[in-house]
C-alpha cells in the first residue's frame, strides 16, 4: 500500500491506495468506448494533439473516481500541448462511468493506475499499466 497523495484521496480510500493489486482498474465499457469517449471530447475542445505519447499515473477509487493526476511523460513538444494535457486531465476527471475499480482480495480499492495514451493522426490508443512501468516513486 502506498500513502495517497492528498486529503481528498486520503478521505475517499480511507487512507489505503494500493500500489499494487490482484487486478488493475479497468475500462468500464471497454478499451474502445473509453478511446471513442476520449476522443470525442478532445475534439469537441479543440484539444487534439497531432501525434506523440503522453502517461498519467492516477488513484481510481472504490466509486470508480479519479484522483491525483500526475502527468509522468511528455506528449512531444508541440505548441497546443498544454492545451491538450490539461483536456486529458479534465475529461479523465469528469467523463462519468469510465472505470472500474481495482480488485484485492475479492474487494473493489483504491489504487493507482497508469494510463498511457498514444496519438496518431485522428486516433489514439490507450493502454492501462501498472503505476510502477511508468515511474516507480511516485
Amino acid at each position: 500500500m502506498a500513502q495517497p497523495g492528498s486529503d481528498e484521496a486520503y478521505k475517499v480510500c480511507e487512507g489505503k491506495v494500493f500500489a499494487r493489486v490482484e487486478t488493475l482498474p479497468d475500462y468500464k465499457k471497454g478499451k474502445a468506448a473509453f478511446e471513442d469517449t476520449l476522443v470525442t471530447y478532445l475534439k469537441n475542445q479543440n484539444a487534439f494533439p497531432k501525434s506523440g505519447n503522453i502517461s498519467y499515473v492516477f488513484i481510481v477509487t472504490t466509486e470508480s473516481k479519479i484522483l491525483d493526476i500526475k502527468k509522468m511523460e511528455d506528449a512531444g513538444k508541440e505548441e497546443d500541448a498544454v492545451n491538450y494535457e490539461a483536456q486529458i486531465e479534465k475529461a479523465l476527471i469528469s467523463i462519468p462511468n469510465m472505470w472500474l475499480p481495482a480488485r484485492q482480495n475479492e474487494r473493489a480499492v483504491c489504487a493507482y493506475v497508469g494510463l498511457t495514451i498514444a496519438f496518431s493522426k485522428n486516433t489514439l490508443t490507450a493502454k492501462i499499466v501498472e503505476p510502477a512501468s511508468i515511474q516507480s516513486d511516485f
